[in-house]
């Protein structure tokens, strides 16, 4: 895999965190507060990733699937990129199955799930066969895009709104609320994980680490909350909390005059960002795979294929309509954020093995 420049991994993963605009503010009960939720999460999460952009830093052109053999030793380090693998399947799985329960619920209400999946198949298996550099270079091109339409959709949209539907501020407890927050951590910020795989193909300056990382958790924070207030101002909060897919009613309503469709505009960039989060996910499980078996080759069309049918099957399978769906993340908040702050363990082992190191150099030194 060549590497990708930092310009390039900020388009990808904001895309990656964007991906979730449909779902936000639907699948939580902080209602008009929900914005309170993502300020939380937010600051919940920078240090999380300042703390993970330091452990890769301490294995300069190492992943974190290497980090883990580094630090663990081999065989726990395959036993840990196994547990990832299923679980950055499960990520892909679960956003195949927003896209196919998003178009199903707002225009092919008779289209059965597996047919639309069938199609998500054949996209995300091109995609993951062609590589990172290519949604790279895609991603770079159809973010400005997307945040374009979305600046667009708030100018329209502004006459629509209603000041009083965010008040009263602080309406709902704050356990609700930083139960809202531990939701939004867990999903979209915590799925932020699957970058730090990549971090080795990136194109770093010496000490801007953290630059692309911060950049990217910046821009698409203020993008979600921005979707959510605006979800809040249009639809007012009893609406807001009632609907699977708020933001996809609220961009329905505005007015453009002779030109329609916004909703089927917001439809299809959302689409096109999730299809970009599931082949980010299956590219990183393959780079994974490597690590475990390092002959298969990171572009192999029968793990592509494979993989990305375990996907689609998942989808197809783990719920059965679009209320077990949203019900389906309050259980996934819980064992997701193992995989979220589990590297933790690891940064630890790394920085005693580095002070370890140093010391022992420094010994070897004074002889």
């Amino acid at each position: 895999m060549k590497q990708i420049s930092a310009k390039q991994n900020i388009c990808v993963f904001i895309t990656f965190l964007i991906s979730s605009i449909p779902m936000i503010s639907g699948y939580t009960q902080a209602k008009q507060d929900i914005w309170l939720s993502y300020i939380i999460a937010f600051i919940a999460f920078v240090p999380l990733t300042l703390l993970y952009v330091r452990m890769c830093s301490l294995y300069p052109g190492k992943n974190l699937f290497e980090i883990f053999g580094e630090t663990c030793g081999r065989k726990i380090g395959v036993v840990l990129s196994a547990l990832y693998i299923l679980y950055l399947l499960h990520i892909a799985g679960v956003s195949l199955r927003i896209s196919s329960e998003f178009i199903h619920v707002i225009s092919l209400t008779q289209t059965p799930q597996w047919v639309l999946l069938l199609s998500f198949f054949v996209l995300c298996a091109y995609g993951a066969y062609k590589g990172y550099e290519g949604i790279a270079r895609f991603s770079a091109f159809i973010l400005p895009v997307i945040l374009l339409m979305l600046i667009g959709f708030f100018v329209f949209s502004s006459s629509l709104y209603d000041w009083s539907n965010i008040e009263p501020i602080y309406a709902e407890n704050f356990p609700e609320i930083l139960n809202s927050s531990w939701t939004v951590f867990v999903y979209p910020f915590g799925e932020l994980i699957a970058s730090y795989f990549l971090f080795s193909e990136m194109k770093l300056k010496k000490g801007k680490g953290y630059f692309p990382y911060i950049t990217i958790l910046s821009v698409s924070f203020l993008t979600l909350i921005f979707m959510v207030v605006n979800n809040i101002l249009i639809l007012g909060a009893p609406s807001m909390t009632r609907l699977y897919f708020p933001t996809y009613m609220a961009n329905s309503i505005i007015n453009l005059g002779d030109f329609s469709g916004t909703e089927t505009l917001s439809s299809t960039i959302f689409f096109i960002a999730n299809i970009i989060k599931c082949i980010v996910c299956l590219i990183v499980a393959q780079k994974g795979l490597s690590y475990i078996f390092p002959k298969i080759q990171k572009a192999n069309p029968a793990v592509v294929i494979v993989f990305s049918a375990v996907c689609c099957l998942f989808a197809n399978f783990f719920v059965k309509n679009t209320v077990q769906l949203f019900d389906f993340f309050y259980l996934y908040r819980w064992y997701a954020l193992f995989f979220q702050l589990f590297p933790i363990l690891i940064w630890i082992i790394a920085e005693i093995k580095g002070k370890k190191s140093s010391i022992n150099r420094r010994s070897a030194g004074n002889n």
